[in-house]
C-alpha cells in the first residue's frame, strides 16, 4: 500500500487587501519614466553634439561639458532611484505582509530626491559643477537626496520590522542593504569636495562604485529574485 503525501501550496505573496496601499510605490514608479525619457532626450543631444558641436547653439549652459553630467544625473537620481525605490515599496511590504509602515516618510522621499536631483543638475548647467565624476551635484542636492534616501530606508525598515515571518526573505535583505548603502554613498560622496588629494580620488570613486554596485544592482537583484 502506499501512501502519496499533499504538497501545501506556497504561501501568496499578497498582502489582505484591506492592508495595503501602494501610493508611494505608485508615485515613484509613475513619475520615474517621466525623468527617464528625458534623461534620453538629453543623452541624444549630446550624442549629437560629439558630431556636430555647434549643435544647441553656443551658450555655455548648452555646451557638451555641462550637458553630459546633466543628462547622467538625471537618469541616475531621478529616474533608476525612484523607480527602484518605487519597486521596494510595492514588494517589500508584500513579502512582509504588512502595509507599508512610515507611509508618510516614503512619500515624502519621491519629491527629496527627485527635486535635489533636478535642481543639482540645473545649478551643473548653470555652471556649478562640484566636481568628480557622477559627483556634480552641489552640496545642497546631496543633502537632499540623502535625505529622501534616508526616508525611504526608515520606512522598509519599519515594514520588514513589522513582518510576521521570523526570517526575512533574500529580496527583503536585498532591498534593504542596498537601500541603506546608497545613503551611505551619497553621505559619503557629498564630502570629496572638502577633501584633496589621493584620498578625495579613492573615496570618490568608492562613492560612486557603491552607487553603481551596491544600490542599484543589489536592488535589481533583489526585484530578480521576488
Amino acid at each position: 500500500m502506499t501512501t502519496t503525501e499533499t504538497v501545501p501550496e506556497p504561501e501568496a505573496v499578497e498582502p489582505p487587501t484591506a492592508l495595503g496601499s501602494d501610493t508611494a510605490a505608485r508615485a515613484h514608479t509613475a513619475i520615474a519614466p517621466i525623468f527617464g525619457f528625458l534623461g534620453l532626450l538629453l543623452y541624444g543631444a549630446v550624442a549629437i553634439k560629439l558630431i556636430e558641436p555647434a549643435f544647441l547653439g553656443g551658450s555655455e549652459f548648452l555646451s557638451y561639458g555641462r550637458l553630459f553630467p546633466v543628462a547622467t544625473n538625471v537618469l541616475l537620481w531621478a529616474w533608476l532611484t525612484p523607480a527602484m525605490l518605487g519597486a521596494a515599496f510595492y514588494m517589500v511590504p508584500r513579502m512582509a505582509r504588512r502595509p507599508l509602515q512610515g507611509g508618510p516618510l516614503a512619500l515624502v522621499s519621491l519629491p527629496l530626491v527627485i527635486g535635489g536631483s533636478v535642481a543639482g543638475a540645473a545649478a551643473v548647467a548653470l555652471g556649478g559643477n562640484a566636481g568628480g565624476r557622477l559627483l556634480e551635484l552641489p552640496l545642497w542636492a546631496d543633502a537632499a537626496i540623502a535625505a529622501g534616501v534616508f526616508a525611504a530606508a526608515v520606512s522598509l525598515t519599519l515594514t520588514v520590522r513589522a513582518g510576521d515571518r521570523d526570517r526575512l526573505r533574500l529580496a527583503q535583505w536585498y532591498f534593504l542593504a542596498a537601500t541603506w548603502w546608497l545613503f551611505l554613498a551619497v553621505v559619503v560622496g557629498a564630502a570629496v569636495p572638502f577633501l584633496g588629494g589621493l584620498g578625495a580620488s579613492l573615496i570618490g570613486w568608492f562613492s560612486v562604485t557603491a552607487v553603481v554596485g551596491l544600490w542599484l544592482a543589489a536592488a535589481a537583484i533583489g526585484t530578480a529574485y521576488y
